[in-house]
């Protein structure tokens, strides 16, 4: 049986993928990290854009500022994060704008407009 750590890294693993694939299907080239940059960095008409991948419930709230302030600073309101569970969008969305992997894709095709 897997333990929910690894379950975690292969949803977030699953997730980037297809976040990706979403967006390269467009021809965007993306920048993915492992730092504290945001997960996966994009740019279209010269403007930049973040997407930060949580798959777990928020449980370290000072970390979680951290990113919304780099975020805020480096890209403005050009950044989100996304959800793999639809019942934590709420607790995201206290730290920025927030969706789940059922209505991500919406929102990433009417950035590429």
């Amino acid at each position: 049986m897997l333990s929910l750590d690894l379950m975690k890294v292969l949803l977030t693993f699953l997730l980037l993928g297809i976040l990706l694939s979403i967006l390269r299907r467009k021809g965007i080239t993306c920048r993915t990290y492992v730092t504290k940059k945001p997960d996966i960095v994009f740019e279209i008409k010269d403007k930049k854009y973040a997407i930060e991948v949580e798959t777990g419930k928020v449980n370290n709230t000072k970390q979680l500022k951290e990113k919304r302030e780099l975020c805020n600073k480096e890209y403005g309101k050009d950044w989100f994060f996304v959800v793999a569970n639809k019942n934590l969008t709420f607790d995201y969305k206290k730290y920025g704008y927030c969706f789940d992997k059922r209505n991500v894709k919406k929102k990433i095709l009417s950035i590429c407009v």
